[in-house]
């Protein structure tokens, strides 16, 4: 049977009209034929499901530097040359402990002549009287008037005060941080030369700003964790106290809290990472317990 034109015209329309590929452009429809190449078949992708939490924990954690409690910059209490070093840098010292000395020639000096003028001003009073059994006009002018021998005992008395502060001793119990003079200084109390740097870090106080939407969520006693990434430790204590104002510019509030650091495991300057999620479950130290304790108990007293 032969194919009329108008035939052939449709058979050709309907060829065109099922080579369309999906965005609806017209394409050829692939080669056959004993020349023509494989078809490309393409291998089945498996389908990944895509796992949602049907529940979400605000988490908020920031970072700050823990310090010392406690710490002393140690100068001399008077002016002079540093004689004798007792302590260096990362020492532990005692409350009271000499830490250093400074030449007390000059100082000795002054107490030897202070307590001649003293012996001088005694013989003269001791003369006076003397002399008064004999002569009662002598005490009449008071040659030698008690006064005297007053401004002789004060001299000695400052003269040997300079002596004891030629010494000098902490202030507090800790660890020599930094030593800033050496023996040879030339030191003086003005201005203040510091001569040594002591911190007690038996504890570290840690500083952190929060967004002040969180003071609904935090007061004295809440539960924070610390962490210090430098040396891999955590540590879950409670707030210590929250400052009284909010920074107007960030609006932001500072929380501290205070570390326990018996065995000066951490140090200060610490890099710390305060974290303020949920923390229900987990304890603080017993130590950082009873800080948060006492720090309740002062905010249950000023109430």
């Amino acid at each position: 049977m032969r194919l009329t034109r108008a035939s052939w015209a449709a058979l050709l329309l309907v060829g065109l009209a099922g080579c369309r590929n999906a965005d609806g452009r017209e394409q050829l429809p692939p080669p056959n034929g004993s020349g023509a190449p494989p078809p490309l078949v393409i291998p089945a992708v498996a389908s990944a499901a895509l796992e949602t939490s049907s529940s979400t924990t605000d988490r908020l954690v920031v970072t700050g530097t823990a310090a010392p409690v406690k710490e002393a910059k140690v100068g001399p209490k008077t002016t002079g040359v540093v004689a004798a070093m007792r302590v260096e840098e990362g020492d532990t010292v005692k409350k009271g402990q000499l830490l250093f000395r400074l030449s007390a020639a000059n100082q000795a000096l002054a107490v030897n002549q202070a307590q001649a003028a003293l012996a001088s001003a005694l013989v003269g009073q001791t003369t006076a009287k003397t002399e008064l059994d004999r002569i009662k006009t002598l005490h009449e002018r008071g040659s030698v008037a008690p006064a005297a021998v007053d401004q002789a005992r004060a001299a000695v008395a400052s003269a040997r005060q300079a002596t004891a502060d030629a010494a000098v001793v902490s202030p507090i119990s800790g660890v020599v941080s930094r030593r800033l003079a050496s023996v040879g200084d030339t030191v003086s109390m003005m201005p203040p030369t510091v001569v040594l740097i002591i911190q007690d870090i038996s504890k570290l106080e840690v500083r952190g700003r929060v967004p002040e939407t969180m003071l609904a969520k935090l007061e004295p006693g809440s539960p924070i964790r610390v962490r210090f990434p430098a040396v891999k430790q955590e540590r879950t204590v409670e707030i210590e106290r929250i400052s009284p104002s909010v920074d107007p510019m960030t609006r932001t509030i500072e929380v501290v809290a205070l570390v326990p650091n018996e065995d000066r495991s951490l140090k200060a300057g610490m890099l710390v990472e305060l974290d303020f999620s949920d923390t229900s479950g987990a304890s603080a130290t017993p130590a950082a317990s009873a800080s948060a304790g006492s720090a309740k108990e002062r905010k249950a007293a000023g109430k």
